[in-house]
């Protein structure tokens, strides 16, 4: 038995004597900005790159006393910390989109900001002519019918979209996907994300080695009595998948261009072919063709390296995007890596952190289109 007590927005919050109420090192959950959740029993995240931060709370529900409680909507705000803190931090701020009751708990799926993008159809198009594509992802963002809050957004990418391009028929969410996607393939990554207070944000990442950047601290050497963000209990080193073909065909129907790597009277093809066709309206004769082609058969072995690390956290507040710092033996983790995939859990059992990170590398081919100023919507 014991009295919950947590200091949270200069109030002090008290939970009742009993049994089944949350530890004292469970987050505090508050719907809407005034009830303070009871009965947490565990409480799951899991972000990824542009994409909307998913929650998952369980709590229990002893002979149904807390069934409606919680309903489609309802805004969630959680502060929490692996430590037993007076006064956790903001970690999230979102709404509830799917509820399940039983007789014994009940369990709620909750998503930020960016989950109402997803929840609206884009009716017409608009035509986006020579507009930077950033322009386009907060008229995008503006237009919402749910309003959602918007905080700093990037007031330029650098990059122009491609002429014809069509977003009827997709949610607003997927439609920013696809232009952060074109986005992505110069060399300066551009990230979509929603902050801890709820507000959605646009900005250009930084270089990983950037001297401006303070990393989060996932290991050290030589090791010192400094605290570390993140402490690993195992290196996962994953290498990309090697993609097997050996003939490129590279095509522009509107110039009527279609060209085979290699031709097909050549010595070089293949008795089975395997072919990767590649449309794209930036070639204008098959010289540039066969340059693109050959690029892609040559470049299609090299493989790219990320790292799944789990570990103990100090800190829930690390996101998508953060620089971390690892000096690790195991699985060759040395040096500064961003972080592409996050997920952590908190329960009575203790609390767990999953963390996707690595390097990308720059790609030759976009790098040379982005200098030139075609197209990079292939």
């Amino acid at each position: 038995f014991f009295a919950r007590s947590r200091r949270v927005m200069f109030r002090n919050l008290y939970g009742p004597l009993a049994r089944d109420e949350a530890t004292p090192q469970a987050p505090t959950v508050v719907i809407n900005g005034l009830n303070d959740l009871h009965g947490i029993t565990s409480v799951s995240m899991n972000q990824s790159f542009n994409a909307p931060t998913e929650v998952n709370i369980e709590l229990n529900n002893p002979s149904g006393k807390r069934t409606g409680w919680i309903r489609r909507g309802d805004t969630v705000q959680i502060f929490a910390s692996p430590r037993t803190w007076a006064t956790p931090p903001l970690v999230f701020t979102g709404f509830v989109s799917e509820v399940h009751e039983s007789s014994s708990d009940i369990s709620f799926k909750c998503l930020d900001a960016l989950g109402y993008l997803g929840l609206e159809v884009v009716k017409k198009d608009t035509t986006y002519f020579q507009t930077d594509a950033a322009t386009v992802i907060k008229d995008l963002v503006a237009n919402s019918i749910y309003a959602p809050p918007v905080g700093r957004m990037a007031n330029q990418s650098f990059v122009v979209l491609p002429a014809g391009l069509e977003f009827a028929g997709e949610t607003r969410l997927s439609a920013i996907q696809a232009i952060l996607n074109i986005i992505n393939s110069t060399p300066t990554l551009n990230q979509i994300y929603c902050s801890p207070d709820g507000y959605i944000n646009l900005r250009r990442l930084r270089e990983v080695d950037d001297a401006t950047i303070i990393p989060l601290i996932g290991g050290q050497f030589p090791r010192t009595d400094k605290p570390q963000d993140f402490y690993p209990t195992a290196i996962e080193r994953e290498s990309g998948e090697t993609t097997g073909f050996n003939v490129v065909v590279v095509s522009n129907n509107e110039q009527g261009i279609s060209v085979s790597i290699p031709a097909q009277t050549s010595n070089r093809y293949p008795a089975i072919p395997v072919e990767k066709r590649i449309e794209d309206e930036s070639i204008t004769n098959e010289v540039q063709a066969k340059l693109v082609g050959e690029y892609f058969l040559n470049t299609q072995s090299l493989n790219r390296t990320k790292w799944i690390v789990e570990g103990i956290p100090e800190r829930f507040d690390i996101k998508v995007g953060d620089v971390i710092e690892f000096q690790s033996s195991e699985g060759s983790l040395a040096g500064r890596h961003r972080i592409f995939n996050i997920s952590w859990s908190l329960s009575p059992s203790g609390k767990t952190m999953t963390m996707t990170i690595g390097r990308q590398g720059a790609d030759l081919l976009s790098t040379l289109k982005y200098a030139l100023g075609v197209s990079q919507s292939n």
